[in-house]
């Protein structure tokens, strides 16, 4: 491609199953992928497997761009400077045992949760091409409320073909907050707590006739459930 990129795309942390998904979109349209991943990874529920150097160096070969994200998920600025340091050189040299053709001075280093100091970045820029580093790495609320928002409109698109409208209070939307936001994995839950406290329950009260076509369903929270109230009746998940 003979002009600059402007703006990428990149995807941190490397989860095997949505980075092979990835890849396979962007191979669709001719595109390369880039993933910022972990040398040495960290520990994640089963639905969350983080890949391995087999699968990077196979996204490699198909094109994409495999780029270090550190060698664990730490985060560096509340590590002793001599031991975020250790952690970066330990990655480096991962990338470049294992990584076929890895080439430090070629490479694009990605900081866990975009954070880093001034120091640790003048230890890196001699060694690397560039480096990624902004913000605190953490999602304000207003940001996760707007994920929420985005999600939870494909659900009432879903339920509008039935002539079902859901309105959520704000104790319910916190109850999400909660339950969908995790320091380490983002906002990545957030599908699943909306699956399992709202489209499920209302998938087996659509089912057992307790919703009805035209009804209005309103939703609040109670400790650690969700209950939902119609026109015609009120029930708990």
């Amino acid at each position: 491609m003979g002009n600059r990129t402007k703006v990428a795309l990149v995807f941190d942390d490397g989860f095997a199953s949505s980075s092979r998904r990835t890849a396979d979109i962007f191979e669709e349209f001719g595109l390369p992928a880039v993933f910022a991943v972990l040398a040495k990874g960290f520990d994640a529920p089963q639905r969350f497997a983080v890949g391995d150097f087999e699968l990077w160096n196979d996204l490699q070969s198909r094109g994409h761009l495999i780029q270090p994200h550190g060698y664990t998920h730490a985060r560096l600025p509340d590590l002793p400077h001599e031991q975020a340091v250790e952690q970066m050189r330990l990655c480096l040299e991962g990338f470049c045992e294992k990584l076929s053709g890895f080439e430090p001075s070629k490479t694009v280093y990605h900081f866990t949760y975009n954070q880093s100091t001034p120091a640790l970045v003048q230890w890196l820029l001699p060694r690397v091409a560039a480096v990624r580093t902004a913000g605190n790495g953490q999602l304000s609320r207003e940001q996760i409320g707007q994920i929420i928002e985005v999600q939870l409109e494909r659900l009432r698109e879903m339920l509008s073909d039935r002539g079902v409208t859901l309105v959520l209070d704000s104790s319910a939307k916190e109850l999400l907050m909660r339950e969908g936001y995790d320091p380490t994995y983002g906002a990545r839950p957030l599908k699943r707590a909306i699956q399992s406290l709202i489209q499920n329950p209302l998938a087996v009260k659509l089912l057992q006739g307790e919703i009805l076509p035209g009804q209005t369903v309103r939703v609040s929270a109670k400790g650690d459930k969700l209950e939902f109230k119609t026109d015609a009746a009120f029930a708990t998940a």
